[in-house]
């Protein structure tokens, strides 16, 4: 899956590790501060991250899915004060989205990235551009974008280059087995990613999880 160019970190900076195996990023937390902002796209039934965010560093967290079932379980939690939940999901484009649901009972995260099939479930969710979601929520700047949202990521990170957003730390989870052209893709993303200024500081064993910083951030 991985390839030499980008499987590995382009540099080399102070990491931790927040989240469980499942849903675990690491991030650069010299300048994290209370003030920060993080953006954490794709909820799931893991906000282990977001918690230890808000724990660790006194931060507010902005969750957003638009999903039914992640939604039902984050309304069946006991969330600490500083989780914020937006009912809207992120892609490249504000509009509605179809989103199909996973195959298994048990699992929780719908898809964007392929259709839901003549029998499958599936629902609809608003969705918005990065640069949407922070005027909406009054945000020039985001400290930390977390991304979990199951192969729409190749999407978004093309859409925050081209439009040169202010974001210092973007974590990413790819799912190029989503795809038809999942691999190339990925590079692609992370090559756009590079030419917009933004490292690779760590990327997980799996080479699924990447942790990129902006230059100067």
């Amino acid at each position: 899956m991985r390839q030499d160019i980008w499987s590995s970190a382009q540099v080399n900076i102070s990491k931790t590790f927040l989240g469980t195996d499942y849903g675990g990023y690491c991030i650069h937390p010299d300048k994290i501060t209370p003030d920060s902002v993080v953006y954490s796209a794709g909820i799931g039934r893991d906000i282990e991250f977001d918690r230890l965010m808000i724990e660790r560093y006194g931060v507010a967290v902005h969750a957003f899915d638009p999903t039914p079932r992640a939604i039902a379980w984050i309304r069946a939690q006991d969330l600490p004060q500083g989780f914020h939940l937006h009912e809207w999901g992120l892609a490249d484009f504000d509009g509605v989205a179809e989103f199909a649901a996973p195959v298994q009972d048990t699992f929780v995260s719908y898809s964007m990235s392929y259709g839901a099939g003549p029998n499958a479930e599936s629902t609809e969710g608003e969705v918005c551009r990065l640069a949407t979601l922070m005027e909406r929520l009054g945000h020039k700047h985001v400290d930390i974008l977390k991304m979990d949202i199951e192969g729409a990521e190749c999407a978004v990170l093309r859409d925050i280059a081209n439009t040169a957003a202010s974001i210092g730390q973007i974590l990413v989870e790819f799912h190029p087995g989503k795809s038809h052209d999942g691999l190339k893709e990925m590079a692609g993303a992370i090559a756009k990613m590079n030419t917009a200024g933004y490292q690779i500081f760590h990327v997980s064993p799996s080479g699924r999880e990447y942790s990129f910083i902006r230059n100067g951030a």
